[in-house]
């Protein structure tokens, strides 16, 4: 289950998606942020069961596959959320057209759910995070 996305649109998808969530809660599945793969976009779900944040960004255009799904909850902490963190090291530029076309840094996603992790990988850098299994995230309505 692998998605490549463009690296920085994946960067201001998890800033937009990640307000809602609860900085400090008894329950580790509020703290962070639900990350599903939906058809040909990538969605960044939090919540405080009261307010929804998301942030989309697409696939890339030839790993569009379809009706692929997957989804994972990875976890905050009271201070950030470590994907987050971990994207602002990478320092990501935004895209710009060069010799009519747009140049990028592509991130690949790839969830490994038997472990329930998501590794990312852009480069030759490629980080592992813990998660959650996405059905202990509560129900959230689809936007219209």
């Amino acid at each position: 289950m692998t998605t490549r996305v463009d690296a920085y649109q994946f960067l201001e998808a998890v800033k937009q998606g990640s307000t809602a969530r609860v900085k400090r809660n008894y329950l580790p599945v509020l703290t962070g942020v639900l990350i599903r793969r939906v058809n040909a976009h990538v969605e960044v779900v939090s919540t405080n069961l009261e307010q929804v944040a998301r942030g989309t960004c697409p696939a890339i255009d030839r790993d569009v596959l379809g009706e692929e799904t997957w989804g994972i909850v990875l976890p905050g902490n009271p201070h950030d959320l470590p994907i987050f963190a971990w994207l602002k090291a990478l320092e990501l530029k935004k895209p710009k057209m060069k010799d009519g076309e747009w140049k990028f840094e592509a991130l690949t996603l790839e969830l490994l759910p038997r472990i329930q992790t998501l590794k990312i990988q852009c480069g030759r850098i490629t980080a592992t995070f813990k998660g959650i299994d996405a059905q202990e995230f509560p129900v959230i309505p689809e936007e219209k």
